[in-house]
């Protein structure tokens, strides 16, 4: 601006849609101001700057014409940021800042991998990931957000963060046979993907006999369901024990049955 007065002036954003914002307060008349433009302003086309002298507020000098003002969409990654470890299997929230409503990406990457986790989704600021057991374990990971139309706006990890490897649990299932193996059959399933683990239907074929078998499980919740066809349970001397890493979790009432279920976790 130009000026032939020296006394100090006050800049105010001026507009009937989005209302006014003192820019400068008291500032020298030397006519020019550098102003960084707050982000939290309201986007907006009828925008107008008004001039005046501190002393006399009445001496106002607008624009012009009217200006614009547009958002210009933001997206920063909040964790994973770095430094984290994180087990293969286990569940985790990815959280961000965004002003933008538009849907985001979220990648996977490290040296050995370049892959999508979540395609297309609410960019309502967080995301719970389940991160795969075939995942190779590394600690050079990190993650990119980035807005579905446009990936030049994203972010990333600042830094590394680990996925490792965890060491399975060990179920062991013993079951000493009546003397009609044939009317039992047990199974085991994830209750949280209803994948079954194992299935032993029709496999109990020796009266009085133990059968033993192992399977590694990894953390999540589990459902043994035993099942006896006649209703009478393993009786007499039958029964069927669960053992978690040698700890004895499970064994079966001795009273008649038809079927039992337990569940359990695995840490």
């Amino acid at each position: 601006w130009t000026s032939n007065s020296q006394e100090n002036i006050k800049l105010v954003l001026v507009s009937p849609f989005a209302g006014n914002h003192v820019i400068a307060d008291n500032i020298p008349n030397n006519g020019s101001y550098n102003w960084n433009i707050a982000s939290d302003l309201t986007p907006a086309t009828d925008y107008l700057l008004k001039a005046s002298f501190v002393n006399d507020p009445l001496s106002e000098f607008l624009t012009d014409s009217q200006f614009s003002l547009s958002q210009v969409d933001n997206i920063t990654l909040i964790s994973p940021n770095g430094g984290e470890e994180w087990d293969l299997g286990s569940s985790h929230t990815i959280s961000w800042t965004s002003n933008s409503q538009e849907n985001v990406h979220i990648k996977l990457s490290s040296s050995s991998i370049n892959i999508l986790i979540a395609s297309n989704i609410t960019n309502d600021g967080s995301h719970i990931w389940v991160i795969p057991n075939n995942l190779i374990p590394g600690t050079d990971y990190r993650l990119q957000i980035s807005l579905v139309s446009n990936n030049n706006i994203s972010d990333y990890s600042n830094s590394n963060f680990s996925i490792l490897a965890v060491q399975p649990s060990i179920l062991q299932i013993e079951v000493l046979t009546d003397t009609n193996p044939s009317e039992t059959d047990w199974s085991l399933e994830s209750i949280s993907t209803s994948e079954i683990i194992l299935d032993l239907n029709g496999a109990l074929g020796n009266p009085e006999y133990l059968y033993q078998w192992e399977a590694e499980l990894y953390p999540d919740n589990y459902r043994f369901i035993l099942n006896d066809s006649w209703g009478d349970g393993i009786r007499p001397a039958g029964y069927c024990k669960l053992y978690l890493n040698g700890a004895l979790i499970y064994t079966n009432s001795t009273s008649w049955w038809f079927q039992q279920v337990y569940e359990f976790e695995v840490e």
